[in-house]
């Protein structure tokens, strides 16, 4: 992996897993010498992450929210995918997400959602923004 590269090697080995459930990461940095032995992954997991939250999500005051852009549809399901694997192996922590946007993910129905929804998590430019016909 080159770290320069870090957000393009990432989504070419998502995109490969979500249709081969079988492969394995195993990391090493382009001219670098080293075995992962658990540390590099730690190490990818974290640069991966940071990469997720800079272009996929917008901060707010105590948490964030997916960037509202109907082309990053895929990108946010890979993202989902690197969460939940940080998240299984006890790796690197994401962030704070919104109470609102984490029942989203979680499938609670949207009457659930909209109850823990709070002004500070919709975008101040959202008005603007065109409907996807949802």
């Amino acid at each position: 992996m080159d770290r320069d590269e870090i957000w393009k090697g990432a989504l070419t080995f998502c995109k490969k897993c979500l249709t081969d459930h079988q492969n394995n990461l195993c990391i090493s940095f382009k001219n670098e010498e080293g075995l992962d032995a658990g540390a590099m992954k730690a190490e990818f997991s974290e640069m991966i992450l940071e990469q997720i939250q800079l272009r996929l999500f917008e901060e707010r005051e105590f948490s964030k929210i997916p960037v509202k852009d109907s082309s990053k549809g895929l990108l946010l399901k890979i993202a989902g995918l690197v969460i939940a694997h940080a998240i299984a192996q006890g790796g690197p922590s994401f962030g704070a997400l919104s109470t609102a946007v984490y029942f989203h993910i979680a499938g609670q129905d949207s009457d659930s959602v909209l109850l823990h929804l709070k002004k500070s998590d919709v975008p101040l430019h959202a008005d603007m923004m065109p409907c996807s016909g949802v």
